[in-house]
């Protein structure tokens, strides 16, 4: 009879034969190498040890014992390494935090920008490129469901991640004061196009269109920003 040892892969705990372990640990250390030291790499990695616990989630369940077999196909079937260079679809223009998402995952991305989530599920399934980069969540607002919708209808899924810090400023010529203000022009951000803004006298104010939870997520977030645009006028943008 096979010793087996209890092990965590991908937040979940397995029961894996000895030799299935000793595998397991190889090829996620010789991953760990690669990825050390390179921008995302974490998150790479993490992204890899859940694909690999949601295959031997089908294979064995919570319950079953899983054998070296099994952890070979898993690795099968879960990329190595990411590729250096390759074709990717964005939605937005250059400069967008779509592109710092590229250029985290990828080390030389030959970047395509299309302007809705709808184009680069496309873009990938006409063969134009293999990979897409689009922003599944917001730490304020949550899940930007159009695009997990899209993943649905399209039967595509996620196999890497990055996380990133979004900053949004408000530009104006130097010595703009606050009281000057008339008029806010801006792109669309997802997050910002449902919310009414207006400014009265010295104060700008947001109004939601209706009282769902998500309009008073969105509400709370968009008041925010404008709220940071406002001070770094003011009081000068701090590091």
């Amino acid at each position: 009879m096979k010793e087996i040892e209890r092990v965590s892969l991908g937040g979940y705990a397995f029961t894996l034969e000895s030799d299935a372990a000793r595998l397991a640990e190889e090829y996620l250390g010789e991953l760990e190498k690669y990825y050390d030291g390179r921008a995302g790499g974490g998150e790479i990695l993490d992204g890899i040890e859940e694909r690999m616990a949601e295959l031997l989630m089908e294979k064995a369940g919570r319950e079953g014992v899983v054998s070296r077999t099994m952890i070979e196909e898993a690795i099968d079937r879960t990329p190595e390494v990411f590729p250096e260079y390759a074709p990717v679809a964005c939605q937005g223009v250059e400069g967008a935090y779509s592109q710092e998402a590229c250029e985290k995952l990828f080390s030389v991305p030959d970047i395509l920008y299309f302007k809705s989530f709808e184009g680069v599920f496309s873009a990938i399934e006409k063969g134009m490129c293999r990979y897409g980069v689009l922003p599944i969540e917001n730490s304020t607002a949550g899940s930007v469901n159009a695009v997990y919708d899209l993943m649905m209808r399209h039967r595509f899924y996620i196999v890497r991640s990055v996380r990133l810090k979004v900053d949004h400023c408000l530009l104006a010529p130097a010595g703009t004061e606050i009281g000057d203000l008339r008029e806010i022009v801006s792109h669309e951000p997802w997050n910002i196009i449902e919310m009414e803004i207006t400014k009265e006298g010295e104060e700008i104010l947001v109004k939601r269109p209706n009282k769902k939870k998500k309009m008073k997520s969105l509400h709370g977030l968009t008041r925010t920003l404008i709220n940071n645009m406002v001070v770094g006028v003011t009081d000068g943008y701090k590091k």
